[in-house]
């Protein structure tokens, strides 16, 4: 946007060349993506700057601007903001349910598999399979897609025409760096395997432990929407 860098431009003077920049440009959508890294770790102070910010990106004068945010929450406490609330239309992409979706979930591996990459599912790919894949990627549909795709990658690599349950256990292995027992295209008690947690060695154990106790004895005070 031709926006020179200074190590002493002030916040609110970054904003107010930001927008003058957007209406010169005439863009009319902002997207910010993983939003939520803004906010995480901010103070109240901070936090309550962001969203002011925010909101004046909205109230261009005779220049609309649609601001896009997205990302994981803390996000939705901070819309619910009194700056933001009534200015925001929440879209939510909730996790899939295994129940209720694995007919979907089948067709999109069989789609990705035998469509797209014109290769043959071998019968381990059963329902079984559907509800560990879905486990392994906490039921995340992109990620889910994802992990189909890079599983037929290591086919395609490998000249194989059958796509077998080995290789999305080679995948999720390669990806999450976990160890064969805690591999959940593998293990018999997947179901019990926390897919968040399955690269953890005993010293990432023992050190989210120690921080998890340090920060209940100090308290969180930080607070993204404000009671």
């Amino acid at each position: 946007m031709g926006l020179d860098v200074r190590d002493n431009l002030r916040e609110n003077e970054a904003w107010a060349r930001f927008r003058k920049m957007l209406v010169k440009h005439k863009i009319n959508v902002v997207v910010i993506d993983e939003a939520q890294n803004a906010i995480e770790t901010a103070t109240d102070v901070e936090v309550a700057k962001i969203a002011d910010a925010f909101k004046q990106l909205t109230q261009i004068p005779d220049w609309p601007v649609r601001l896009v945010l997205s990302g994981v929450p803390p996000l939705g406490a901070f819309v619910a903001r009194k700056q933001l609330k009534n200015r925001t239309t929440i879209v939510k992409f909730l996790p899939i349910s295994v129940d209720d979706d694995l007919e979907m979930l089948e067709t999109i591996v069989q789609k990705v598999i035998t469509d797209h990459a014109q290769l043959t599912m071998d019968t381990s790919l059963n329902d079984d399979f559907c509800r560990r894949l879905a486990h392994a990627y906490t039921r995340d549909l992109g990620t889910i897609i994802q992990a189909v795709r890079e599983a037929v990658e290591l086919v395609l690599y490998a000249k194989r025409d059958l796509v077998h349950i080995d290789d999305f256990a080679a995948a999720y292995a390669s990806a999450s760096g976990c160890k064969s027992r805690h591999n959940i295209f593998k293990a018999a008690d997947w179901e019990k395997i926390d897919p968040m947690r399955s690269s953890f060695t005993s010293a990432d154990e023992a050190w989210e432990t120690a921080r998890l106790e340090k920060k209940r004895r100090r308290g969180n005070k930080s607070v993204v929407r404000p009671t």
